[in-house]
């Protein structure tokens, strides 16, 4: 048979091509598919891992008071006045509470602020003048801060002070004033304290200071972490205060 040249090349050209490996293909397919498997497994891992993190409780607080004395009457009110009810409630345990810094932050809780005219006095309980008397205006939060620092006043140690707040309503009858206080003393830090607090995270902070009878900063570090509300009212219902929403 004459083969033509046109022919010949065309069968070289097929020759050359490499023929389909199925085998092959499985193999790959089967390795792509083990890949793609286990990065999936290993995505829905990490995203059960992050999801149980996020569900994970909040540590209840627990307040240790510190042993001494007796408690001391803690002041609050709450009364109705030209049609509407008003409030006021230190964030204070029924009984003279710690902290470990001299110009702490002070809480309280105030309903109806509308329009209130809100007095402040931090005074030391051996002292007939108040440190602090004056005015102030809440805020729209649920819970009202004082900073102590923004008066330039400093605890001394081992000394008592007295606070109050108080819901002026007629500035003419100071006999309608709605007052709540609580008592504070400064306090400075053991070692133990201060390597504890050292070597803890932020989220255990608020355990640490309920823990070693240190109200006032467990309070205040509840203000500055994510679910602090829920270790507050822990708190807050072990002095008989009620829950904040």
């Amino acid at each position: 048979m004459k083969l033509n040249i046109k022919t010949c090349v065309g069968w070289l050209i097929l020759s050359s091509i490499p023929l389909h490996n199925a085998a092959a293909d499985n193999s790959t397919n089967k390795a792509q598919e083990k890949h793609g498997f286990n990065a999936s497994k290993k995505a829905i891992h990490t995203s059960t891992s992050v999801a149980i993190k996020k569900r994970r409780p909040v540590r209840k607080a627990v307040y240790i008071p510190p042993l001494r004395g007796a408690p001391t009457n803690r002041v609050g009110g709450g009364t109705r006045g030209g049609g509407e009810d008003f409030s006021i409630q230190t964030l204070s345990p029924n009984h003279t509470g710690i902290t470990i810094t001299q110009q702490p932050n002070l809480y309280y809780t105030l309903r109806n602020k509308a329009n209130a005219l809100i007095e402040f006095i931090l005074i030391s309980e051996d002292s007939e003048e108040p440190l602090i008397e004056t005015h102030i205006t809440p805020s729209s939060d649920a819970i009202q801060k004082i900073d102590l620092s923004s008066f330039n006043v400093k605890l001394a140690p081992e000394k008592k002070y007295l606070w109050y707040v108080t819901i002026i309503l007629d500035v003419n009858n100071r006999a309608k004033d709605i007052v709540s206080g609580g008592e504070i003393q400064y306090e400075k830090p053991s070692n133990h304290l201060i390597e504890l607090l050292a070597k803890s995270d932020q989220a255990s902070l608020v355990n640490i200071f309920a823990e070693s009878g240190v109200w006032y900063d467990a309070i205040d570090t509840t203000q500055k972490i994510p679910n602090g509300l829920v270790q507050l009212n822990d708190l807050l219902v072990q002095v008989g205060l009620n829950h904040v929403k």
